[in-house]
C-alpha cells in the first residue's frame, strides 16, 4: 500500500534510491498525489526489469507528511479509517452536517 510505503519514508534517511518495482509504482502513485518529491524512472514494459533504473526519493512534502502523521493515528487492520468529529462539532453544523459536502458537490454539478 503507498501510504504503508509514505511511513517508511517518514522515518528514512533521504535521499533514497527505490530498486524494488512494487515500491517504484507506489513512488509514482504518492509522487502524482504530491506527497513525496521524487524522479521516478522510465518505464519500459520490453526488457528484464520495467523501469529503466531506480527511483529516488529526495523528500515528503509537508502534505505528506501530514498523511503519514494520519496514517501512524490509524488503529492496525483499518484501511478506512477517519478521525471523526465530536458530538458538539456536530451540533454546531446541524444533524445534517456529514451529508452537506456530497449535496454541495452534487450542486456543483446541476447547471446554472
Amino acid at each position: 500500500m503507498p501510504m504503508e510505503l509514505l511511513v517508511r519514508l517518514r522515518q528514512a534517511h533521504l535521499p533514497l534510491n527505490i530498486e524494488d518495482t512494487e515500491d517504484i509504482q507506489k513512488c509514482e502513485v504518492l509522487f502524482a498525489a504530491k506527497l513525496i518529491d521524487a524522479a521516478i524512472p522510465v518505464f519500459h514494459p520490453e526488457g528484464s526489469t520495467p523501469y529503466l533504473g531506480p527511483a529516488t526519493v529526495t523528500s515528503v512534502t509537508p502534505n505528506g507528511m501530514a498523511a503519514s502523521e494520519v496514517r501512524t493515528r490509524m488503529p492496525d487492520g483499518s484501511a478506512n479509517f477517519y478521525p471523526r468529529r465530536s458530538p458538539s462539532a456536530r451540533s454546531r453544523f446541524g444533524r445534517h452536517a456529514v451529508d452537506a459536502p456530497s449535496e454541495t458537490r452534487e450542486k456543483s454539478l446541476l447547471p446554472n
